[in-house]
C-alpha cells in the first residue's frame, strides 16, 4: 500500500506554494544556512504560515546537526513549538512537528519536556496507537513504569497483536517480577517482527525469563 503523502498546507500557504518550495528545494540539497534565511523571510513576511515556519524549524534542526550545537537544537525545539501554536495547521503538520519536537527533546536529554509534547500529541489524535506507544517508551524514560503500563494496556485493548505494545508490555510484567507473565507479551512482540521489537534488550529479557522459570524451549529467534 503506497503511503500517502501527508498534507502539509493549509488554504494559505498553498497562496505561495512557490515560495515556499524555493526554500525548500535549498534545503533539500543541502544549502541550509540558505534555506534558513529564506524561510526566516517567509515567517517575517507570512507570520501566520504553518509551512513556512516548519520549515524553519526543520532548517535551525538541520543546522545543529552540521554544526552539533545545542544551542541551535534548542531554538529548533522552540520553533516547532510556535509551528504547533498557530491557528489553522493541517493535522499531518501538526503531528509531524510535535513528534519530531518530542524527539529532539528527548535526544537533548530533556525527558520531562518530550512527556509532555507526547501527552500533547496523544491528546490531540486519541485514535493513533503509535504515539501512544510512543508515549508509553516517554514514561519509562523517566522511570515511571505505572503509567507506562496502563497506556500499553490501552493499546492492547484496542489493537491486541500490537507487537511494539506487546514487547513492552512483557518489559513492564517482567520488571515487576512476574515472570511467567512477561513470557508471552516478549515472545509474541519479538516474533511479530513489528518496528521497535527486533532490539537485544527484549531478546535477553524474553531468554532471562524462559530460564528463570525452567523452560527448556528452545527459542528459535
Amino acid at each position: 500500500v503506497k503511503k500517502k503523502k501527508p498534507k502539509l498546507l493549509n488554504k494559505f500557504d498553498k497562496t505561495i506554494k512557490a515560495e515556499l518550495d524555493a526554500a525548500e528545494k535549498l534545503r533539500k540539497r543541502g544549502k541550509i544556512e540558505e534555506a534558513l534565511s529564506a524561510f526566516q523571510e517567509l515567517v517575517r513576511k507570512y507570520p501566520q504560515s504553518p509551512r513556512a515556519r516548519y520549515g524553519k524549524a526543520q532548517c535551525e534542526d538541520d543546522l545543529a546537526e552540521k554544526r552539533r550545537s545545542n544551542e541551535v537544537l534548542r531554538g529548533a525545539i522552540e520553533t516547532y513549538q510556535e509551528v504547533a501554536s498557530l491557528p489553522d495547521v493541517p493535522t499531518d503538520l501538526l503531528k509531524l512537528t510535535l513528534k519530531r519536537r518530542s524527539d529532539r527533546q528527548q535526544f537533548l536529554g530533556h525527558m520531562r519536556g518530550s512527556l509532555i509534547t507526547l501527552q500533547k500529541l496523544v491528546q490531540l489524535f486519541p485514535d493513533d496507537m503509535s504515539l501512544k506507544n510512543d508515549l508509553g517508551v516517554g514514561y519509562l524514560l523517566i522511570g515511571d513504569n505505572h503509567n507506562a503500563q496502563k497506556v500499553y494496556e490501552e493499546v492492547l485493548n484496542v489493537t491486541p497483536n500490537d507487537g511494539f505494545a506487546k514487547v513492552h508490555y512483557g518489559f513492564i510484567l517482567k520488571a515487576q517480577n512476574k515472570i511467567a507473565e512477561s513470557i508471552p507479551y516478549l515472545k509474541e512482540g519479538i516474533e511479530s517482527g513489528d518496528p521497535g521489537t527486533d532490539d537485544g534488550r527484549f531478546y535477553f529479557h524474553l531468554g532471562d525469563a524462559m530460564q528463570r522459570v525452567g523452560n527448556k524451549e528452545v527459542m528459535n529467534l
